[in-house]
């Protein structure tokens, strides 16, 4: 059953209301007096005259009364207007403010695009129910075309101006991640259940086409973030965070990214996307319904240690140009790397130890580039060579894996895991 909307209006007083008063008042007078003169029983003139004055003062207070209920009416109806009007002020504030921060954002000089940001932030701050409007201009600000200072020549009339672009351009990714993030002090451990006073909750982020540099999305929470055929330059950090469904169709990461340790509620999309360096998808959960890489290039080595695909994952024309391990991966539905013109190639070598499959595996379209490479396939796979070409074919069903063996697995992987990060650190 529908709620019943409020009246966002007084009603006004009908005039019966103050025939109804008078009568009120009229009544009281005459019932306290008929009784009052029943009460006495005398005929003295005396008592009489005090009875009628003791009936008008009932009549007297009855009025009072009234008059009271009416002036506590329009004492609220007057602190109602006040508190309207105060919130229409607050209301032209803030839209002022908002006003000059977005001019500020248009000019030509750097430093007045910066003092608009942190204006902007300043005011979503203290205005929650303007936060997705404000986050929503940041984005579309990133989202604006840029060229990195180090694509311009070195004689380059544009090559100041993109170097203090760039400076603006990392101030609102840090006032963008900063806020999405739970705790600042993300190395102390704290409950993210217990959110710091900074953290926007229930934001949504649409950074699709955007370029974006040393992008540090680590420990953040959003709702979709969406990231289709963004540019990510230097290193981009996505590790630890926590969003519903995730898209990266199309994006392109020139340098490494480390997703490890993140959790994707919803589906994760990375069709087409290009990894140029190193990419680290360990020990990610996707606990949506799929995990999509059709058609992903992966140029650097590629990691899904310990990695839980909790749905279907598809790797459908995928591209391996270096190795990937899916050593200790979960995969808890089916598994595809068919169903593309080339299948999904793997060029120089491919481990799948010790990784737990509970569905389907087809790994039929599967070529190898580098046969006799470090290969680890899947129990029932073994490489079949045909000529030139490599390819991978069934042998036996693969033996059902159990929970025991996935959580020694993983114990292991995250050992080798540590030992692998720290020697791709400077």
């Amino acid at each position: 059953m529908a709620k019943r909307r409020r009246r966002t209006t007084p009603r006004l007083i009908s005039w019966w209301w103050v025939v109804w008063g008078v009568v009120a008042v009229a009544a009281a007078v005459w019932v306290s007096t008929a009784w009052l003169l029943a009460q006495t029983g005398a005929p003295d003139a005396a008592l009489r005259i005090d009875a009628i004055k003791t009936g008008l003062s009932v009549g007297a207070g009855t009025g009072g009364a009234i008059a009271l209920v009416l002036a506590i009416r329009r004492q609220w109806l007057g602190e109602r207007a006040q508190t309207h009007a105060e919130e229409d002020a607050r209301e032209r504030r803030i839209t002022e403010l908002y006003g000059k921060a977005a001019d500020q954002l248009g000019s030509d000089k750097a430093p007045v695009r910066l003092a608009g940001l942190y204006a902007l932030e300043r005011l979503a701050q203290t205005n929650p129910d303007h936060r997705q409007t404000i986050v929503d201009v940041i984005c579309a600000y990133l989202r604006m075309p840029y060229v990195l200072p180090a694509a311009l020549g070195a004689e380059s009339p544009d090559r100041a101006a993109a170097q203090e672009e760039l400076q603006v351009r990392l101030a609102a990714q840090s006032i963008l991640t900063e806020h999405l993030r739970p705790h600042h002090e993300v190395w102390l451990d704290l409950d993210p259940d217990v959110p710091g006073p900074t953290f926007w909750d229930g934001m949504e982020v649409d950074l699709s086409s955007a370029v974006l540099i040393d992008f540090d999305f680590s420990h953040c929470r959003a709702l979709f973030p969406e990231f289709s055929s963004a540019q990510f330059y230097g290193d981009t950090t996505f590790s630890y965070c926590r969003t519903g469904s995730m898209s990266l169709n199309g994006a392109v990461f020139h340098g490494p990214a480390y997703f490890h340790n993140a959790v994707i509620h919803g589906g994760a999309f990375f069709d087409y996307v290009s990894f140029h360096d190193y990419v680290n998808l360990s020990q990610i959960e996707f606990a949506g319904d799929q995990a999509r890489f059709p058609a992903a290039e992966f140029r650097g080595s590629a990691d899904f240690l310990a990695t839980t695909f909790g749905g279907a994952a598809r790797f459908d024309g995928a591209v391996f140009h270096q190795e990937v391990s899916f050593r200790g991966a979960t995969f808890g539905s089916g598994v595809w790397f068919g169903d593309w013109p080339e299948g999904a190639r793997y060029v120089v070598s491919a481990s799948c130890g010790e990784a737990v499959f509970h569905g389907p595996l087809d790994l039929s379209e599967v070529s190898v580039k580098d046969p006799s490479g470090p290969n680890v396939w899947p129990t029932g796979w073994r490489i079949s060579t045909d000529g030139e070409t490599a390819t991978l074919e069934r042998v036996s069903a693969p033996p059902a894996s159990g929970s025991r063996r996935a959580a020694r697995t993983r114990r292991r992987v995250r050992i080798d895991l540590r030992s692998r990060i720290r020697s791709l650190l400077p």
